[in-house]
């Protein structure tokens, strides 16, 4: 390659750097009103996956509840109410980069339960130990 008349002469390389890109999770709410016993509630619709291949894991749910992955592909979960509870619920969940696993964010997903509680219905009055109720 000829350089300019009064330049002396060089060459040019150019490289490409990929970096990889790191999820980016939301806060997620759900509520629960009423008779309703579960809500669905699809974690990934409001995260930033930025075309990053990623995997999805709900951290250790200590309850009341349970939480129930629908689909692990497109983050739709389920969360099924403890029948003698009502008030607020978080549980966590973690992005992470497929190719460099190191690279998470994490997010909670707070969920609102507002019921009545019957305790008449859901607690007996009395146990008896061969179950014939006298």
């Amino acid at each position: 390659m000829k350089s300019s008349p009064n330049c002396s002469n060089y060459s040019t390389y150019i490289d490409t750097i990929t970096v990889a890109g790191l999820p980016i999770a939301n806060n997620d709410i759900g509520e629960i009103t009423g008779d309703v016993e579960s809500v669905e509630i699809d974690l990934l619709a409001n995260d930033l996956l930025l075309g990053i291949d990623y995997t999805l894991n709900i951290v250790p749910f200590p309850g009341p509840g349970t939480v129930e992955p629908q689909n692990p592909l497109d983050g739709v979960v389920t969360y099924f109410a403890s029948a003698l509870f009502a008030g607020n619920v978080e549980f966590q969940y973690a992005l992470c980069n497929i190719n460099c696993p190191d690279l998470c964010d994490t997010a909670f997903v707070r969920i609102t339960i507002d019921k009545e509680i019957d305790l008449d219905q859901t607690v007996p009055n009395g146990i008896t130990p061969n179950g014939d109720g006298t």
